[in-house]
């Protein structure tokens, strides 16, 4: 698990599918800029007009976490807080996004075209801060945060896979 990555979420309303599915449904961070899609993949998250950057109400600042090397996340010293423009009893639709630690926010990183990765959306309820929330148990294995080989590395084991091919087939 790689700790050199920024997690934010956004919502919609539920069972809304992000612009971002088209060009793959979910991708760790880093594998779309292998592609060449990161840029395309920024523009579709953030101009979205379905999805919403979940906003802290306490403190108005976009809900950001750093990855843990056990794969954890912890916002907001793992307290419950709310979120600008959603309502309790109401489900939503959640989608997550990694990027480098090196920009703070979304906006920022998109400007760079930094690396990006994002989550199939999942539904989650809205609680009551006296209520007891959603698991988010069930999501394992929906979006993973982890480090990706330099592309020189992909580069080399391709080279090196179609070498192995070529030896075959003159045998």
């Amino acid at each position: 698990m790689s700790t050199n990555v920024n997690v934010a979420f956004l919502w919609a309303a539920n069972g809304s599918v992000p612009t971002v599915s088209t060009l793959m449904t979910s991708t760790p961070p880093g594998y779309a800029d292998t592609l060449g899609l990161s840029a395309m993949a920024w523009e579709d998250i953030l101009a979205d007009p379905n999805l919403t950057l979940a906003v802290n109400n306490a403190n108005s600042g976009v809900a950001v976490a750093q990855s843990a090397a056990n794969c954890s996340l912890n916002y907001n010293g793992g307290a419950a807080f709310g979120v600008s423009g959603t309502s309790p009893g109401v489900t939503y639709s959640l989608f997550m996004i990694g990027w480098s630690t090196a920009y703070a926010t979304p906006a920022i990183a998109a400007a760079t075209d930094s690396f990006v990765g994002w989550s199939a959306p999942f539904s989650y309820r809205c609680y009551q801060l006296t209520e007891a929330p959603t698991s988010f148990a069930g999501l394992t294995g929906q979006f993973g945060v982890g480090g990706l080989p330099e592309p020189s590395t992909l580069v080399l084991a391709s080279l090196g896979g179609l070498t192995l091919l070529l030896l075959r087939r003159r045998k």
